[in-house]
């Protein structure tokens, strides 16, 4: 059975300070002792990264490289089965947009700021 990775646990299995990570690597073990496939989206991964990077949600936030390496294991992991592939990608190029993802900074992120308009832009 293939069972999809959301944010929130990708955070807690990842996070060692997370309250619920022992409960989510236990969760991962037995999901892939029990022959379980994973299912993650490449928006989960861009999530992540926001999420473990944020001084104001983590207490020791990850860095943007350290960040996109951990989403980058999780996008390749043999266990792992990617959803909405094509957007990961340039069209007609084979490499990831999750490195190129440290070059871009948001606007509008976070809950001060929703409703506002917020898109990606490339670095100044």
């Amino acid at each position: 059975m293939t069972h999809g990775i959301d944010t929130d646990f990708l955070v807690a299995v990842e996070i060692r300070d997370h309250p619920g990570h022992r409960l989510a690597v236990a969760l991962l073990e037995r999901l892939l002792d029990g022959g379980h496939d994973l299912a993650v989206a490449p928006q989960i991964l861009a999530e992540f990264i926001h999420v473990v990077t944020d001084a104001k949600r983590m207490p020791e936030p990850l860095s943007v490289p350290e960040a996109i390496l951990r989403a980058e294991h999780w996008w390749h992991a043999t266990e792992v089965r990617r959803g909405g592939h094509a957007l990961l990608h340039h069209p007609g190029d084979s490499q990831t947009l999750l490195p190129r993802a440290a070059g871009v900074r948001y606007r509008g992120l976070g809950k001060e700021k929703r409703g506002t308009g917020g898109s990606p832009v490339a670095n100044e």
